[in-house]
């Protein structure tokens, strides 16, 4: 049975546990928390999807609201702290609520989107984070991302605009493809050496990592091995999941998108953490 539960100072953080059905010793717990503004079920219901098929594979699902966000109230100390370090104190105060109600010592934490950056950053300073996904988090393109972008807006032009483009170009007017809001909306993130050095200091101290991208940023993710010619050499590459998955969407608005995820990451946690006698199925 689902329950609701409430922790952090004043109890004033609110979410849901579900509970791991033929849960093993020492099993870790999943923590699934807000995606921009989107409260803690998650665009499109995702988080409840997902949690309820994590708990059926035997591992203890938390889905919460962060400070400011669904049913958890503004922090009372949140002025001068910054969003980031903020989410970073409320998902170690689910962490400890955890640890203290059931025992749970090991976190895999799911961020998507803004998500993404708030567990990156935790997964830094909490060595009880043992997993981390990030989904349409980081973006560092490459030269090939610019000229895969190129070619794909080249060919999903009718030719009536290919024929026009050298005349704008000459006439010095706007091309006729626009990039959308979302695809020019680059995430503030850290530096590519910066990332590179966290991201190997985190499989050095053994926390398993999965990076998910999706179709929907063209202009800055596009390719499957783009991370891997960013990276070149890199420790990290070696020891860590990374996937581009242009058949998904940001918001995972279909069906087919969200049961892809929920098979994806449940076969993810559960190759790294064993199987239970639960079930595979997922909850769409």
């Amino acid at each position: 049975m689902e329950r609701i539960v409430r922790f952090g100072p004043g109890e004033r953080l609110l979410g849901v546990v579900a509970p791991a059905a033929h849960a093993a010793p020492d099993q870790p717990a999943c923590l699934l928390f807000n995606a921009g503004v989107v409260h803690r079920i998650g665009p499109h219901r995702l988080n409840v999807k997902l949690a309820r098929a994590l708990a059926a594979r035997g591992f203890t699902a938390l889905r919460m609201d962060l400070s400011g966000l669904g049913d958890s109230p503004v922090s009372a100390d949140a002025a001068g702290v910054n969003s980031t370090d903020q989410a970073v104190a409320d998902l170690r105060a689910a962490m400890d609520h955890l640890e203290r109600s059931e025992g749970i010592r090991r976190f895999v934490l799911f961020g998507l989107c803004s998500g993404a950056r708030h567990g990156y950053r935790l997964a830094q300073v909490d060595s009880r984070v043992v997993g981390l996904l990030m989904f349409d988090g980081y973006v560092y393109p490459t030269f090939k991302t610019h000229v895969m972008r190129r070619l794909k807006r080249f060919r999903a032009l009718p030719w009536s605009a290919v024929l026009r483009k050298p005349i704008d170009w000459i006439v010095r007017r706007q091309p006729a493809h626009q990039v959308s809001a979302v695809e020019s909306d680059e995430p503030v993130q850290p530096s590519p050496e910066e990332f590179r050095a966290a991201m190997d200091a985190l499989v050095a101290r053994g926390t398993a990592v999965y990076t998910l991208h999706s179709g929907s940023f063209v202009r800055y993710f596009n390719y499957a091995e783009q991370w891997h010619d960013k990276f070149r050499g890199a420790a990290f590459l070696q020891h860590s999941r990374h996937d581009y998955l242009p058949e998904l969407d940001h918001t995972l608005s279909t069906v087919a998108a969200q049961r892809k995820l929920i098979a994806t990451v449940g076969d993810w946690v559960q190759g790294l953490f064993g199987a239970s006698a639960g079930s595979k199925a997922s909850s769409t």
